[in-house]
């Protein structure tokens, strides 16, 4: 069985290595955890990490502004994440469950650090939820591309109906937000209306890069 990276964001290292301890030493699913740096000026630096080791999961806690140097908490980074990862397997670790689920964050993502004991049922349930979770969220895209595969055929037989477009332009936009939003294409430029305006784009950049080359002859 393949493993999941699992990220690991706390600033306290008692509680990372329990973390690691916990996700890595279980007997059913194994997860491959990998500490991201807190030496940042942002979350923005935290979720680039996330996106260049390309990890499958996340567990973030929520009091990260104890660390010296951040003056956010998870909650922050885990939303931002989800703005450009979207339904991304990321959940909060935390000892302030209640203060945790008065933050703009579903209920299902908050979870609490007692629950890291390998020797509790609380534990098993954990190792499962992030497990069972990741998987679902693989499977849906697998599924998305499988679907958007077969209206590309339909699409380039002239097969396809309306409906059908708007569908294969609702999985392309769910597949590229699951990489990333910022390298998204936005929906109304794939629809034919949009052809136009990106040949017209594409034209002129060329026109540009034409004009750089001979600048430097």
């Amino acid at each position: 069985m393949e493993k999941y990276k699992l990220g690991i964001i706390d600033e306290t290292e008692k509680d990372r290595i329990k973390s690691i301890a916990h996700f890595e030493d279980n007997n059913v699913y194994n997860f491959e955890c990998v500490e991201l740096s807190l030496e940042v000026d942002s979350e923005d630096e935290i979720i680039e990490q996330i996106i260049e080791q390309k990890l499958d999961c996340v567990a973030i806690d929520y009091k990260l502004i104890d660390h010296p140097r951040l003056s956010f908490n998870g909650n922050i980074v885990l939303n931002k994440l989800l703005s450009e990862k979207y339904k991304f397997p990321a959940f909060i670790l935390t000892n302030l469950v209640p203060d945790a689920s008065q933050e703009n964050i579903d209920d299902f993502r908050i979870i609490s650090k007692r629950a890291i004991n390998p020797e509790s049922q609380e534990g098993e349930e954990l190792i499962n939820k992030l497990k069972n979770y990741t998987d679902k969220y693989y499977k849906r895209i697998k599924e998305s591309e499988d679907e958007l595969y077969d209206l590309i055929e339909k699409e380039r037989s002239e097969e396809i109906n309306d409906i059908e477009r708007d569908r294969m332009i609702e999985l392309d936009d769910f597949l590229e937000h699951s990489l990333s939003s910022k390298s998204k294409i936005p929906s109304g430029w794939k629809k034919p209306s949009g052809f136009e305006d990106i040949s017209k784009m594409t034209k002129l950049a060329e026109e540009i890069l034409n004009e750089i080359k001979s600048e430097n002859e």
